[in-house]
């Protein structure tokens, strides 16, 4: 699966020198700057790889929708990632995963119950995101440790 295969390909960056490195150089980058670490090449690349990956998965979504409309850049769907990534947890390569199977869970189910689904699934949203600051991933990484 695509999914499985992107959240493999992140943790073996995360894990990789440069991964270790930008983690280094966001926790204290001044002592990584005296360390040698060239942060400007090095956010540049992180950039560019951001960028590519964002790219190919544009063009995997318009590949499998068949065109691409500008309905599609409106809030709601320009919002629900961001809702999905910080429901599983930003700190964590499989929060995106399991953010968005707990939100697609949550909308499938609320809006066969309610006509007022919105604002059902917003106020569990919010709790959840209260209750679990470091998102869904981060307790299930913190109960592993």
């Amino acid at each position: 699966d695509a999914a499985v295969a992107g959240i493999v390909l992140l943790r073996l960056i995360v894990a990789s020198p440069f991964g270790l490195t930008l983690r280094a150089t966001r926790d204290h980058a001044r002592r990584a700057e005296a360390l040698g670490v060239n942060i400007r090449a090095l956010q540049w690349t992180a950039f560019v790889v951001a960028g590519s990956v964002a790219g190919l998965g544009g063009a995997i979504f318009a590949f499998l929708k068949g065109s691409v409309f500008p309905v599609y850049t409106e809030s709601p769907m320009s919002v629900q990632p961001l809702v999905m990534v910080l429901l599983g947890g930003v700190g964590s390569p499989s929060g995106p995963l399991i953010g968005a199977t707990v939100y697609k869970l949550l909308d499938t189910v609320i809006t066969r119950y309610t006509d007022y689904w919105q604002i059902v699934l917003g106020a569990i949203l919010m709790v959840l995101v209260l209750a679990f600051p470091r998102g869904i991933a981060g307790v299930l990484d913190g109960r592993r440790r």
